[in-house]
């Protein structure tokens, strides 16, 4: 295996996981069953500072790029916004920034529902 098949792969991983991050992101019932910090600092598992010069075509399309850089833009704005210590989930459910995380990885996760998840165990492309 090539390692720019093996890069495909790790990236076709690491899709699922930013889909995986914009379900629970996009939904207050999920996130009642994490930690709030589980939440909010999940998103920096997957999607770092240097995203966008890896996540390219073919495994994230135009759109997604544009999606992600979205909601990574509203991500840093909450983070940065969100009280330290963190309060309680229902007070935190209240807050505009915490809204608008939400309502943005709703839409993110529209645009990535669109292809869905790729294999874990095959290259797609």
């Amino acid at each position: 295996m090539s390692d720019e098949v093996d890069k495909t792969l790790v990236l076709q991983r690491i899709r699922n996981r930013i889909i995986e991050h914009l379900e629970l992101s996009s939904s207050y019932e999920e996130q009642e069953n994490y930690e709030i910090s589980e939440v909010i600092n999940g998103w920096e598992d997957w999607v770092i500072d240097s995203w966008e010069k890896d996540y390219v075509e073919p495994v994230f399309s135009i759109e997604e790029q544009k999606s992600l850089k979205k909601f990574d833009k509203v991500w840093n704005n909450t983070a940065g916004s969100t009280p330290d210590p963190l309060p309680q989930m229902d007070e935190l459910f209240k807050l505009k920034e915490w809204q608008t995380l939400v309502l943005n990885a709703k839409n993110a996760l529209a645009v990535f529902s669109k292809r869905g998840k790729f294999s874990e165990d095959v290259i797609q492309f």
